[in-house]
């Protein structure tokens, strides 16, 4: 039997419920691609899932887990019903919930894979899936982003928030991203106007605001209401918005797995590969050290998105 390195999770707890287990490699059925992993982005629902919390959200994955919900690799294997995919290919996938991709292969179904473009790395382009799509899905799926719109990006120098600033920059809307005094300099050079959050409310800073992209929640969400225009929208990619006034236009991002999804992964990496945008990675670290990206995760201070690097152990 061939087994693979996985980042499981045999009950919910602490990053010290993580354990890097030998398992047997899998199989890919008829239907699906075998990928070898070289990269795994972090995100914030792999906390969720280790620590229990996803369970307040109507989740319970079955025990053992395999965390991970993005990844870039190399096609090893094809099933007979595969046809879009060859062995050799480069890929990125979307997981999603319930992930696996802390693992050194990964069998999944062609639906949730894209061809990795040559000039963007394997570290980089796995840190695009879920941020990107949450951010691209927000700004022009759910608000229908326009030219010369004014947009105010909550936490701009995170995952999610930096994706949303150059996304809506290239879309051609005048933007504004909340960030701390250390990256006043980084949220400018992704093309938002900055705002210190720790200088005073970021509410007083900025109005006449069409639309809040809000990856934080909470507080940060309430307050976020006072810079609207009365027409204007709030969209969020963790807690359904309610809108005080109730006139304006609300949704909440859910990163979904589809045939139209993976065609707006293709279109992320093609801007990537013209250096239209690029992928902010704070950190990469070898996959032993998965304990500590994601002790790095859940403080929410990383700029830009953390990646595990598959291809080094320690």
């Amino acid at each position: 039997m061939t087994t693979m390195k996985a980042a499981r999770i045999h009950q919910f707890g602490g990053v010290e419920s993580i354990v890097i287990d030998n398992v047997p490699r899998p199989t890919p059925s008829d239907d699906q691609v075998l990928v070898h992993v070289h990269a795994a982005g972090i995100n914030p629902i792999d906390v969720a899932i280790h620590t229990g919390a996803i369970r307040d959200y109507g989740f319970d994955p079955p025990l053992p887990h395999t965390l991970g919900s993005e990844i870039s690799g190399i096609v090893k294997a094809v099933g007979a019903n595969v046809h879009t995919f060859r062995p050799g290919d480069a890929v990125v996938a979307v997981l999603g919930f319930p992930g696996g991709g802390y693992a050194e292969y990964v069998a999944v179904t062609p639906n949730l894979l894209a061809h990795k473009p040559a000039a963007v790395s394997h570290l980089h382009m796995a840190g695009v899936p879920i941020a990107g799509l949450a951010a691209w899905q927000a700004l022009f799926e759910h608000a229908q982003l326009q030219r010369g719109q004014r947009v105010l990006v909550l936490a701009a120098s995170g995952g999610v928030g930096t994706f949303a600033v150059q996304f809506a920059r290239w879309a051609g809307a005048q933007v504004w991203g909340t960030t701390s005094t250390r990256n006043l300099a980084f949220v400018r050079s992704l093309g938002a106007t900055p705002i210190d959050y720790t200088a005073g409310p970021f509410e007083d800073a900025v109005g006449d605001i069409d639309l809040v992209i809000d990856p934080l929640a909470g507080d940060s969400q309430v307050r976020a209401w006072r810079t609207l225009k009365p027409n204007g929208a709030l969209i969020s990619v963790v807690a359904p918005p309610s809108d005080p006034q109730g006139t304006r236009h609300t949704g909440m991002v859910i990163v979904q797995r589809s045939t139209q999804k993976i065609a707006q992964l293709t279109e992320i990496g093609r801007l990537l590969a013209l250096n239209e945008i690029h992928v902010e990675i704070d950190e990469v670290l070898p996959f032993g050290n998965v304990h500590q990206a994601l002790r790095k995760s859940a403080g929410g201070h990383a700029r830009g998105k953390i990646i595990l690097d598959l291809q080094t152990q320690e």
